[in-house]
């Protein structure tokens, strides 16, 4: 009889060891994936490209559904997990659903960093982690709205160019004195900060965030310095986490993830951890690379 494999999370990392059991394992275990997320899974890389109106929605999923039903996955979309009971070996949904497992991976993936400002629970105060995010911000940057996007790494780059493309007028505030400052020097930097500005978004640095201003929806930015930057829209793209929340709440070994051996298993044998959410060696990895490797490891 085949074992009761549940994947908690259905993104890159999930899709990929789904493709290594088909090609490995194929029939060893029942497979069911779960996703708080109601659609197929997607590539979030191209979430950038979505928001700037240069692919169409269709285009960044992983995998089609029949893909999924081929190989026997039950997928459980738009269903969050609440929490796992280890002595049962089993996991109970937020809708009440307890599904038994022999074996658990947790591909829970990041959340975004949204920091505990004044204001910060304002509508119109978003991050940029899914498809929900980006049809939000779209709709409002068509409308010509005023967005500022605060984070001047990679996210907040990508966030602010489509957000532009798609109609928006665009400022970026970055807390230190230059873009993308842990891959560029100064020099490379101000380059950087050119072009930008020379796609019609303003970029401000050295903007200390000290709050969000409105009053039935957010209005402005409140800076240290004592000025209020207007805003229909802000977009906080400052870093992710590893949502490791549900480990921690099952007694699962976490530091910043989910801490994982070699063979990627957590401090109960049972239990696996792949992706965003894993830590091993005291790494988190924030790539796909990375995750398709542990992928082929477990």
């Amino acid at each position: 009889m085949a074992e009761p494999l549940i994947i908690v999370g259905k993104g890159m990392a999930a899709t990929r060891l789904v493709e290594e059991l088909g090609q490995r394992a194929l029939g060893r275990h029942a497979i069911a994936v779960i996703g708080a997320e109601g659609r197929l899974a997607y590539n979030r890389v191209l979430l950038s490209p979505l928001l700037a109106g240069e692919i169409a929605e269709r285009e960044i999923e992983l995998k089609p559904a029949a893909w999924w039903q081929a190989r026997g996955v039950s997928t459980l979309y738009g269903r969050a997990v609440a929490s796992i009971d280890r002595a049962a070996r089993t996991v109970t949904l937020e809708d009440g659903l307890t599904l038994p497992y022999g074996k658990l991976v947790l591909a829970t993936g990041s959340t975004p960093v949204k920091p505990p400002l004044p204001g910060s629970d304002l509508p119109g105060v978003v991050t940029f982690r899914d498809t929900v995010d980006v049809g939000r911000m779209r709709a409002d940057a068509a409308r010509g709205a005023r967005i500022v996007v605060i984070g001047g790494g990679l996210l907040g780059l990508e966030a602010a160019y489509g957000l532009s493309k798609a109609g928006g007028q665009v400022m970026l505030l970055h807390l230190v004195d230059r873009l993308m400052e842990r891959q560029l020097d100064a020099e490379g930097a101000a380059l950087l900060a050119e072009a930008i500005t020379a796609r019609g978004i303003a970029v401000r640095l050295g903007a200390a965030s000290t709050g969000f201003v409105g009053t039935d929806k957010v209005e402005g930015v409140a800076l240290q310095d004592g000025t209020v930057v207007p805003a229909d829209l802000v977009v906080v793209a400052i870093g992710v986490r590893p949502n490791a929340d549900l480990a921690r709440a099952a007694g699962l070994a976490v530091n910043r993830g989910v801490l994982v051996d070699d063979g990627l298993t957590t401090d109960d044998d049972s239990i696996f951890a792949i992706g965003e959410c894993a830590e091993h060696r005291g790494s988190v990895y924030g790539l796909v690379e990375p995750a398709h490797e542990q992928a082929r490891v477990l």
